[in-house]
């Protein structure tokens, strides 16, 4: 837990909530969940599969479904491996079902028309190292592309990968500076930095935290 840095800039007491729910998710890091729902996507849009998400009580319980969730849908089976897909996972079930945007709660989960990280990786075919996940699904986050149109560079499935130079300029032209992300004040959306925060710490990692200093 040494990284727990970024974390410092939470507000409103989220900090203890989070490291507790991070040392549940991972306090059996060693074994990933046992398959206890369906492997195909049209399991967890069944009946059966509805009524397991409802059954989820906790962030441990919705972590370990949204694991198996993301396998099955997930259009590059390369892009994670099991543990930074349970990691992935845990962003899912802890700051973006409790955030307070539009594609909150677990039930948007299912909903790959109305969530956008769920059709982004519903989409995405390219292999893409951690940091550069971050990249996109930050921008995801701020609204700086749309996740849900096809034509969206990010699906360009033409290019092995974009540089950091070609990142940090097309986040300039849609005003977001990396290097002040976990400076800046989220008065009003503090559940958008939460969600950043949880991005950065377990999708990026170490990598990406000494991109935004």
């Amino acid at each position: 837990m040494e990284h727990i840095a970024p974390s410092a800039v939470f507000r409103g007491g989220k900090i203890m909530g989070f490291i507790d729910n991070i040392k549940s998710a991972f306090s059996q890091t060693s074994s990933i969940p046992s398959v206890k729902y369906g492997t195909t996507k049209e399991w967890f849009l069944s009946d059966a599969g509805r009524k397991s998400l409802n059954q989820t009580k906790t962030t441990v319980e919705l972590t370990d479904y949204t694991y198996h969730y993301l396998k099955s849908i997930i259009a590059n089976k390369k892009l994670l491996d099991d543990e930074n897909l349970y990691r992935l996972a845990f962003v899912f079930a802890d700051s973006i079902v409790n955030s307070n945007q539009s594609y909150a709660g677990k039930e948007s989960l299912l909903n790959e028309n109305a969530h956008p990280f769920i059709a982004y990786f519903q989409k995405l075919k390219r292999s893409l190292s951690p940091k550069n996940l971050c990249y996109e699904m930050l921008f995801i986050l701020f609204g700086a592309v749309d996740p849900f149109n096809s034509a969206e560079w990010i699906y360009d499935n033409s290019r092995s990968g974009y540089s950091d130079e070609e990142y940090q300029s097309f986040a300039e032209e849609k005003g977001i500076n990396f290097e002040e992300l976990l400076q800046k004040d989220y008065i009003g959306k503090e559940d958008v930095r939460f969600i950043m925060c949880e991005i950065i710490w377990l999708v990026g990692k170490n990598e990406f935290l000494e991109i935004v200093g």
